[in-house]
C-alpha cells in the first residue's frame, strides 16, 4: 500500500472527481455524474486547494466557502449529486491520499503534448497506486 493512503478496500458504491481546473472538472464531472447514476454509486468530488508552502495550510474562509461553493454550483448546473471534500495540499498529487485503495476515479485535463500534463502525470500516478483511471481530455486551447 502507498504511504498515507487510506487504509480501506475501495467503496464499490463510489465514483471520486479529482479536481484539477474548473474546466476540466467540468469535464470529468460530464462522464462521472452518469457513471455514477448507471452504477449507483455516490459521486465525491475532492476538491483541491493548493496552498504554497510559504503560506500557513489555513487560507481565508471566505476563499475556501467560495471555492468549494463554485464546484457545488457546477455540480448542480449538470444536474449531478455529489459529496465534495475539501483537501488543503502542498501539491495536487497530495489529493490521492483522500482516495481509498482501487478507488475509481474520473480527472479532467489537458492530455497534453510530447510534455505530458500535469492531469496526465497525476493519472499515470493513480493507475500506478492500483486506482481505475478514467481520463477525460479538455478541448485544446485555439
Amino acid at each position: 500500500m502507498a504511504h498515507g493512503a487510506i487504509d480501506h478496500a475501495a467503496h464499490d458504491d463510489e465514483v471520486h472527481v479529482l479536481a484539477t481546473s474548473l474546466e476540466g472538472t467540468r469535464a470529468a464531472l460530464q462522464t462521472a455524474i452518469p457513471l455514477a447514476r448507471g452504477s449507483r454509486s455516490r459521486l465525491i468530488v475532492i476538491v483541491t486547494q493548493v496552498v504554497p508552502f510559504d503560506i500557513a495550510r489555513q487560507p481565508p474562509a471566505d476563499a475556501t466557502n467560495a471555492t468549494m461553493r463554485r464546484y457545488r454550483d457546477l455540480v448542480a448546473d449538470m444536474d449531478g449529486e455529489a459529496q465534495l471534500r475539501l483537501c488543503l495540499c502542498r501539491k495536487l498529487q497530495d489529493a490521492t491520499l483522500l482516495l481509498p485503495r482501487r478507488a475509481v476515479v474520473v480527472v479532467g485535463g489537458a492530455s497534453g503534448g510530447l510534455i505530458p500534463s500535469l492531469e496526465m502525470k497525476l493519472v499515470k500516478g493513480m493507475t500506478r497506486l492500483g486506482h481505475t483511471v478514467v481520463f477525460v481530455p479538455t478541448r485544446p486551447q485555439a
